[in-house]
């Protein structure tokens, strides 16, 4: 995931989103990207422009974040 936007009470990331595709198609065009703001506040936060890998406990319709760590995937920009 991207850390695409960063404030003082929330981050957003974005990802790709990966459609079911069978295994004698090609489905590349159907990639999409989706993103999720999420309420967090504090100085461990990561920044923005930063991909990361996090963690949380999931609600409905959004996630409550209680860690991340860095991921070696490419930021959604450059993929």
């Amino acid at each position: 995931m991207s850390v695409t936007q960063v404030t003082s009470g929330t981050v957003t990331i974005a990802a790709f989103n990966y459609p079911v595709c069978p295994p004698d198609r090609y489905c590349a065009a159907t990639l999409t990207v989706v993103t999720l703001t999420v309420s967090w506040s504090g100085n461990d936060r990561p920044a923005a422009g930063n991909v990361i890998d996090l963690f949380g406990t999931a609600v409905k319709g959004s996630l409550t974040p209680v860690g991340y760590q860095p991921s070696s995937a490419c930021h959604i920009d450059w993929c």
